[in-house]
């Protein structure tokens, strides 16, 4: 049987290569035929299955059978509504073909009690082949919780059924499970969380099953509603989790050494900005590429022209480098819904990879106004794996901008080469008036900008001035009479609304001191100025706003170590933020904007009063980098470039 889809202006965008897709439009569940374009809209389609009229579908989860690498069982929550008393039940799907054909759905958990609805579940398969379930559910009338463990060693055809609910904490109103059931080392570990009805405590969990006994770890327990814990293994003992931060919009990050008996809090990341209505249900995955074990985080976001995102990480940059391990130029918006209709949005995502020949899976669920249910699959060809690959492990070759500066200073020249090929790859060379390395551990050579390395004023060649101390790890002054001029002009060299200025930190301090600084004396005192840590222990920067009487400078959460890349942007006449280590600490919407810029020369070191110098650092600089505003996927670009810099000189902190 064929259909027509002929709803005009319904587009949908898909920025990967489609081989075959899965649709569930209404109550159908469509497939498009192989080789579809990235936009389809009118395509014919045959129909594989057919859903029960007006049912609701969420949770959807897929797990690969070991041994069999064409086998994948699919499971989703199905009922009349996503709310109590409609009927809801677990149901699955097989697939022996890696997802080109599915059998037909079968109910794998129904609860007897129609009054309780099941919220959520997750699931995984460890490499006994037993198919593992948590699964939460609500009883309508007593307002009851209960955490049930499923189990099945017949791929999904009966299953053992234990009441967990003992490891709730009595004191929390709800429990949830979110993400997926991961075994390592022996261990199935899985993501949670639980809180009070007024948010107002929340704690993220992590369930693990060893030897057949079930226990809950507390990772954390904040005041902020930080909710949907997904947990992933780096390595046989080390773990990280994200959860999705309501209030802030983003996602924090934590990680385990220990196979999740303890977590420690890293920083939280707005993924390349995407804050506004931060979706649900993002999932964690894992896939072997070049013989190194890649990351995934896909995660949504919703509501109006709700998007489905993806990024990508090596598993050892994700251990070694936390946050910054992150590869944003793997990001990517692999779905856009429907447009012309309010109120589609995404609403979970999660990819399976095959390492073999680099096919890659992905379900998610999409409903309108929590009425009909979508259900998409597409799998991806080794083409954009291949791109991939290359985003994953870069090569660089010497250029002319990386001879020119290792004609100067011949310090490390891989490493420089390594250096400007990464700023080109992220099109960020052009957005840098001046960069200094820093490297070379003398002031000869620590003057030299990395842009344009002649010795002249004109190409902003540093000129050191005081009290420094230079060394193979940066170049320190004295905090008394130390600092350099740039002899950039923000008024003639930078764009009106349009700059920023960061350092990479050495000392950790807190103090009144300007890291890199100008300041006209006149109305409002235009400035570009940057504060790594003040005594409050908060940074600031000041970009063409007031250091005297207009407040409309960026001031960063608190911060208890200066060390690492600080860095303010300013991209309009409206937007000014900071940052730290490439995770958005601050933002301010400017009310009054400055129009004109500072008509006197950054510094570095102090601060350029209207050519009095003041308020010295004493922190160690490894790297300064001036030039155009740059968005949040920049700054985490540049921040992960220049850290990678640091690491190859063996002076990153």
């Amino acid at each position: 049987m064929k259909i027509n889809v002929t709803g005009k202006g319904k587009k949908y965008n898909v920025t990967q290569n489609l081989k075959y897709m899965w649709i569930g439009i209404g109550n159908t569940i469509l497939r498009c035929g192989g080789g579809g374009a990235p936009t389809f809209i009118e395509k014919s389609y045959t129909v594989l299955d057919t859903l029960a009229n007006a049912r609701y579908n969420w949770y959807v989860t897929m797990d690969k059978i070991p041994g069999n690498s064409n086998k994948i069982l699919m499971t989703w929550i199905d009922g009349a509504a996503h709310t109590a008393t409609h009927d809801t039940q677990i149901k699955m799907r097989i697939s022996t073909d890696k997802g080109r054909t599915f059998g037909s759905a079968v109910t794998i958990y129904h609860p007897v009690d129609t009054n309780e609805i099941i919220i959520n579940h997750i699931t995984g398969i460890t490499s006994d082949g037993r198919f593992h379930i948590l699964v939460v559910t609500y009883d309508g009338i007593s307002g009851v919780y209960t955490l049930l463990y499923l189990y099945s060693d017949n791929d999904g055809t009966s299953f053992i059924i234990t009441d967990v609910s003992a490891l709730m904490n009595p004191a929390m109103d709800y429990i949830a499970v979110t993400g997926k059931l991961r075994e390592n080392d022996g261990i199935l570990i899985g993501g949670g969380y639980e809180g009070l009805n007024d948010n107002s405590s929340t704690a993220k969990l992590c369930f693990r099953l060893v030897t057949g006994v079930w226990s809950k770890v507390v990772m954390e327990t904040t005041v902020a509603y930080e909710n949907e814990t997904y947990i992933q293994a780096l390595d046989d003992t080390h773990l990280i989790s994200l959860s999705r931060a309501e209030v802030t919009m983003d996602y924090v990050q934590m990680h385990s050494d220990d196979n999740g008996l303890t977590w420690t809090r890293d920083y939280a990341t707005a993924f390349c900005g995407v804050t506004a209505n931060v979706g649900s249900f993002g999932f964690l995955s894992s896939f072997m590429m070049n013989g190194v074990k890649i990351i995934e985080f896909t995660f949504p976001r919703r509501g109006l022209n709700g998007k489905l995102y993806t990024i990508y990480a090596k598993a050892s940059d994700l251990l070694n480098d936390g946050v910054l391990g992150w590869n944003f130029s793997t990001f990517k918006e692999i779905w856009d819904c429907d447009p012309t209709v309010i109120g589609n949005t995404v609403q979970t995502g999660e990819t399976l990879h095959y390492d073999n020949d680099y096919n890659a899976i992905a379900w998610w669920a999409q409903h309108l106004g929590m009425i009909d249910s979508y259900i998409y699959l597409f799998d991806v060809d080794t083409t954009n794996y291949n791109a991939l690959r290359a985003l994953l492990f870069p090569s660089y070759s010497a250029d002319a901008d990386s001879n020119a500066f290792n004609a100067v200073n011949n310090t490390n020249p891989t490493a420089i080469v390594n250096l400007v090929g990464g700023l080109k790859q992220h099109s960020l060379w052009t957005k840098l008036k001046a960069a200094y390395p820093m490297i070379g551990g003398t002031a000869a050579l620590h003057k030299y900008n990395l842009i344009n390395p002649a010795d002249s004023d004109a190409a902003f060649r540093l000129v050191f001035v005081g009290g420094w101390t230079h060394s193979a790890t940066g170049a320190k002054p004295n905090g008394t009479t130390g600092y350099a001029h740039t002899y950039l002009i923000p008024s003639v060299d930078l764009a009106l609304y349009s700059c920023h200025a960061g350092i990479y930190s050495r000392t950790n301090i807190d103090d009144a001191s300007v890291d890199i600084g100008a300041v006209k004396n006149g109305t409002g005192y235009p400035s570009v100025a940057l504060y790594t840590r003040q005594v409050d222990n908060t940074g600031a920067f000041f970009a063409y706003s007031g250091s005297g009487g207009l407040v409309d400078w960026a001031t960063g959460t608190a911060n208890a170590d200066s060390r690492g890349m600080t860095l303010g942007s300013r991209i309009s006449n409206i937007i000014n933020m900071i940052f730290y280590r490439g995770a958005q600490s601050g933002l301010t919407n400017i009310t009054t904007a400055l129009t004109s810029q500072p008509d006197v020369e950054i510094v570095l070191g102090a601060d350029n009063f209207n050519g009095v110098i003041q308020e010295f650092s004493t922190r160690e600089n490894a790297f300064t980098t001036i030039g155009a505003g740059l968005t949040v996927a920049n700054v985490h670009n540049l921040t992960r470039i220049i850290h990678y810099f640091q690491k190859a000189l063996s002076r990153q902190v």
